[in-house]
């Protein structure tokens, strides 16, 4: 687990670039992650849920589609609404 809060961290960190291409890639792999590994990966989403509800306000249209993408794929892993954690 502690290599997967490395690789998150890792990955979340690019959530910062100014380019919309980057982002979206941070995206899809943090929900490639949530696939993959399924529940297990669920530990780490407190420090993923403000990463998610930044990049939920993207300019960029393409992130925020794949956010939407990610937060599905946590919804149905969790069995419940994130809208709570996102306000």
């Amino acid at each position: 687990a502690n290599l997967w809060k490395m690789l998150n961290h890792a990955v979340i960190s690019k959530s910062e670039s100014p380019n919309p291409k980057v982002r979206r890639a941070a995206v899809k792999i943090v929900k490639s992650f949530y696939e993959t590994v399924g529940e297990e990966f669920l530990v780490l989403l407190p420090e993923t849920i403000p990463f998610i509800a930044e990049l939920m306000e993207d300019t960029d249209e393409h992130v925020e589609a794949e956010v939407q993408g990610l937060i599905a794929v946590v919804e149905k892993l969790t069995g419940e609404d994130l809208d709570s954690y996102l306000q």
